[in-house]
């Protein structure tokens, strides 16, 4: 949505009613049948003084909630209401304590949409789009396997369990401004989150708040072959590696300084280099790919210990 100081130029106009109803603190309606969202906010400004329910962030609540209906949402807690049953938004639990769309909530302070929030403004009206910007996997919430995520834009995308439906969204760095997202458990926590490599910085979120936690600067940027992401130590935290031509220049520790160097492969003459725990021991590997054939390293020495055929190569 955007602000404009003139009322012709206005899809809601937002405006002083003191006859609304008595101790009701604002009304607003839902989209009109030719898809317009419904076009008038009305605020008791008589309801709010009574009730001392003016400050910034109660007002802010207020107006997100009613402009909230006028783009067609409803309360998020009607059966608690005994309102009449509404069309549930994929991707949407029944019921959310955070979201500003309850009904009752006048004198609420604001704290933000919650994610659910979110999600049901992005299902309705989200831009359609023609393709991913990204694929991404990791063991999204701790449960020890690893999901899927698309990425479209800044916003990650993830699924927790394989029903092919979003479970949260992440919003993170600048999209396809970036010059790679990449993912780890940086801080040990049994759960893989997002980093974006800005040149040679890695910039880190520990926690799905998308706000980085930690920036380690590593390598040389774009100026290197490949960025990699692997837990190498086996000490429970991913770290970054950089591929220079076949050396693979492992950091265990976040200081920015290689703790061992690998060599591996044919370097940029290799289809792929693939990173994983090929045989269960906690230490991520290097694995290259040749056409449909997955060569992967166990134990760092440079020589593969199993080749696995799967798919039809590229």
């Amino acid at each position: 949505m955007r602000r404009v100081n003139n009322a012709a130029q206005a899809d809601i106009i937002v405006s002083r009613n003191n006859a609304i109803g008595t101790n009701v603190c604002g009304r607003a309606g839902f989209p009109f049948s030719n898809g317009r969202p419904f076009d008038d906010v009305f605020i008791s400004e008589t309801t709010l003084i009574n009730f001392n329910l003016t400050s910034q962030a109660q007002l802010r609540f207020l107006l997100a909630h009613e402009l909230g209906h006028c783009i067609g949402l409803r309360h998020t807690n009607w059966n608690a209401l005994g309102e009449s049953t509404p069309i549930q938004i994929q991707g949407t639990p029944a019921t959310d304590n955070a979201s500003v769309m309850n009904g009752a909530t006048c004198g609420l302070s604001w704290a933000g949409f919650s994610n659910f929030d979110e999600v049901a403004v992005r299902t309705l009206y989200e831009v359609p789009f023609t393709g991913e910007d990204g694929y991404l996997s990791g063991n999204w919430n701790g449960d020890n396997r690893d999901n899927v995520a698309v990425r479209r834009g800044n916003q990650i995308w993830m699924d927790y369990d394989f029903d092919g439906i979003h479970n949260f969204i992440q919003s993170y760095g600048n999209g396809n401004n970036e010059d790679e997202y990449l993912v780890g458990d940086w801080n040990g926590d049994g759960r893989d989150n997002i980093a974006v490599r800005r040149g040679n910085q890695i910039w880190m979120d520990y926690n799905f708040d998308g706000t980085h936690n930690f920036i380690q600067s590593y390598g040389n940027g774009n100026s290197e072959d490949e960025y990699l992401v692997g837990d190498w130590d086996g000490d429970g935290k991913d770290n970054i590696a950089v591929r220079r031509g076949n050396q693979i220049w492992m950091d265990y520790d976040f200081n920015g300084i290689h703790n061992f160097i690998q060599s591996y492969g044919n370097g940029n003459n290799e289809d792929e280099y693939l990173v994983g725990d090929w045989d269960g021991d906690g230490r991520d590997n290097v694995a290259v790919r040749r056409g449909n054939q997955i060569w992967m390293d166990y134990d760092f020495d440079g020589t593969h210990n199993f080749i696995q055929s799967y798919g039809n190569g590229i």
